[in-house]
């Protein structure tokens, strides 16, 4: 128990960036955030992406504004 505590806190604020549904998959069963990049293997996901972006570095925004927003971080100038 003590060790699914640790591991749960570790993934607090965690986001996997993927272009396969099995990606997003595996973010839910993580209890993590997901970023779905297109892919030709566009097969609907049991479990939908929290965003969609159309390219890594988009995700990466995705990402990092969010954390901003958690954290109360400005963005820089």
């Amino acid at each position: 128990q003590i060790a699914a505590q640790r591991a749960t806190s570790q993934l607090d604020g965690a986001w996997l960036i993927g272009d396969r549904a099995a990606d997003g998959e595996a973010a839910a069963a993580a209890g993590i955030r997901s970023v779905k990049l297109p892919c030709a293997d566009d097969r609907e996901s049991q479990s939908p992406p929290t965003q969609l972006a159309a390219s890594f570095a988009e995700a990466v925004a995705i990402v990092l504004a969010a954390w901003r927003i958690e954290t109360d971080t400005p963005s820089p100038a």
